[in-house]
């Protein structure tokens, strides 16, 4: 296994390459897959035959131990390297199936949680607008119990009373989202928005 004393940034790719004239597959992570494959040189010439893009190496990292460590339990028969293995191509094709599950979904995760700000929470979105003129009324607060899971520290309905007095104390008129969103889950709050 390589884990790199830095770890380089910028996209990675798993990838499969197939030799050209053997029933065998090649299962590797690179930053250069194609010069990873230029360099296999020429016993071992190979074409790719598929690939997948991450955002980061631990991704990429994990779905390449992933992928060869099915193989290996599958005992397919492991030639030349510890990333080659000799199989054909329709049993490569139903394992291919179980391995695009698996990183199409860490790609996926990727996408949406790579950048340094969560796109939900900023204040220019309508949601994220929401949540900070609301204080975050939604979220709840978690807290680890002794003998067990966590537990939210207060629900919905506590958070919310918990709002109602603090826009009162600082007679902040409730805004009309957040009030709407009260006597939709809790109607016998009226009177509380009333007063």
């Amino acid at each position: 296994m390589f884990l790199p004393g830095s770890v380089p940034k910028g996209p990675h790719h798993f990838y499969i390459f197939q030799h050209k004239t053997k029933p065998w597959f090649k299962f590797g992570e690179s930053r250069d897959p194609d010069g990873r494959r230029r360099n296999l040189g020429r016993s071992l010439r190979s074409r790719e035959y598929r690939r997948w893009t991450f955002v980061n190496y631990y991704g990429c990292f994990y779905v390449e131990q992933t992928a060869i460590g099915l193989i290996k339990n599958l005992d397919f028969v492991q030639v030349r390297s510890q990333d080659w293995f000799e199989l054909d191509p329709p049993t490569m094709d139903a394992i291919i199936v179980s391995i695009d599950e698996l990183a199409t979904s860490i790609i996926e995760w990727e996408e949406l949680n790579t950048s340094t700000e969560c796109d939900a929470c900023r204040k220019d979105r309508p949601y994220g607008a929401f949540l900070h003129r609301t204080n975050f009324l939604l979220l709840q607060h978690w807290i680890e119990n002794e003998s067990g899971p966590f537990e939210p520290m207060d629900s919905l309905e506590e958070r919310i009373d918990f709002e109602i007095k603090r826009l009162k104390l600082r007679r902040r008129e409730i805004p009309e989202d957040v009030r709407q969103l009260i006597l939709e889950t809790f109607p016998a709050k009226l009177n509380a928005l009333s007063s």
